[in-house]
């Protein structure tokens, strides 16, 4: 799935409409409910769930539709209010699938599986039929400011875009002030360890309701599951409204978040009966404001041409983590529940500290150190076209300029 995502990215950079790449990732989920659906009818060997399982990685699944909401989010707000879209869309998502997860229990429960695949391939369909007929194609004009105008270089070959985005992250970039760079490096850190302290909490916590003192049945989980579904989903939407009222930086919502969830972690991995585990939902919907805010984060200090690179490498490396991380935190849950119960929750608790030290040190370099040399655009406007006609560049022009804000007001572009 990581490759499929890079493959993707490339072709989107390529002036590939993301109508495209978006349909054919949700064909890839049709294939793959239509394939379980003739496993059940068929009763086919165990091995087609695999087979399944791959189809649907080949167009990317879950992770490219992210990819590009963060490009569509990214390209179509301002920088200022960037932080308050991002919060808003993770807002929505989180109450959605909360909301989602507790009727998929009550239809398992009455209904069965069969009924919900055939759900999930109409839903699928009707979002491909919706996309197709209301979605407009975007292309972004590739504007670069004075301080990068030197350094990038137009090329059509896919090694040299591959490398684009392994090293867009790169101190290499002499364009670049050192703030930005600084600040790019850190938000990367506290991102991967953001995910790490995530799984070492979430992927063996099934396990750790299911093991003494609290050895709940399947009914048990169940009900907490609901319970969590709706905290979210309310929760969330609180959490949205209040950030953005208050309008703090992005740092500062993430360290907060950080907080709660070394709170939440070390009150789940203390709990000994059930209410107290109840009682810690009501901070976790408060927990993983990290994971939207990066891309918020990674927008602001990079030129909008390289903003499809850097989304590129943190989706990959949000997949390759969660790919490794299910089986290494199972591993590890197995190996230590016979002498500590909680310990790989413990072990969460204690990586939440990085991102949140990492985020306290953002905080001071974004207030503290000064970016003179930071002349870069943070807005350009994209140019609607419709779906049958090529994309050309007018006779006579190199470049399309669009309006565009800079930090430095004193200074214009001037046009080519």
């Amino acid at each position: 799935m990581g490759s499929t995502t890079i493959f993707k990215s490339i072709f989107l950079s390529n002036s590939c409409s993301r109508k495209f790449v978006l349909i054919l990732t949700m064909f890839g989920n049709v294939f793959q409910y239509a394939i379980w659906l003739f496993i059940i009818y068929y009763r086919l060997p165990d091995y087609w769930w695999l087979i399944a399982a791959f189809v649907s990685s080949l167009v990317g699944g879950g992770n490219v539709s992210g990819f590009i909401l963060n490009l569509i989010i990214t390209d179509s707000t301002e920088e200022s209010e960037r932080t308050s879209k991002f919060l808003h869309i993770g807002a929505i998502c989180t109450a959605v699938g909360a909301l989602a997860s507790l009727l998929i229990g009550f239809w398992i429960e009455y209904r069965g599986f069969l009924d919900l695949y055939w759900t999930a391939l109409f839903l699928q369909l009707l979002t491909i039929i919706i996309v197709y007929r209301h979605m407009k194609s975007q292309t972004f004009t590739p504007i670069a400011s004075e301080n990068v105008h030197n350094y990038n270089k137009k090329t059509d070959s896919k090694c040299n875009k591959l490398v684009e985005i392994c090293t867009v992250f790169s101190p290499r970039h002499t364009y670049r002030s050192r703030k930005r760079s600084l600040s790019l490096i850190i938000t990367l850190l506290a991102f991967i360890f953001h995910i790490l302290a995530s799984l070492a909490f979430g992927v063996p916590f099934l396990w750790f309701q299911l093991n003494y003192p609290f050895c709940w049945s399947a009914k048990e989980i169940g009900y907490y599951n609901t319970v969590s579904s709706i905290i979210w989903c309310i929760g969330s939407i609180i959490g949205m409204k209040l950030f953005t009222y208050t309008r703090y930086s992005d740092a500062a919502i993430c360290c907060i978040s950080h907080i709660f969830f070394i709170i939440s972690a070390l009150w789940t991995s203390h709990a000994y009966y059930n209410w107290q585990l109840y009682a810690g939902l009501l901070i976790s919907p408060f927990t993983s404001y990290q994971g939207s805010l990066t891309y918020s984060i990674i927008s602001k200090w990079l030129e909008p041409s390289e903003i499809n690179n850097a989304y590129t490498f943190v989706t990959e490396i949000n997949t390759i983590l969660n790919v490794f991380g299910n089986s290494l935190f199972n591993y590890l849950y197995s190996i230590t529940v016979s002498y500590s119960r909680n310990f790989t929750i413990l072990l969460a608790a204690g990586l939440g500290f990085i991102p949140l030290i990492l985020n306290c040190f953002l905080y001071v370099v974004t207030k503290n150190i000064p970016d003179e040399s930071d002349n870069r655009i943070t807005e350009c406007k994209p140019i609607l076209i419709p779906d049958h006609m090529p994309i050309r560049v007018p006779v006579g022009t190199e470049t399309i300029l669009l309006p565009a804000t800079t930090r430095n007001k004193s200074r214009r572009i001037q046009p080519i």
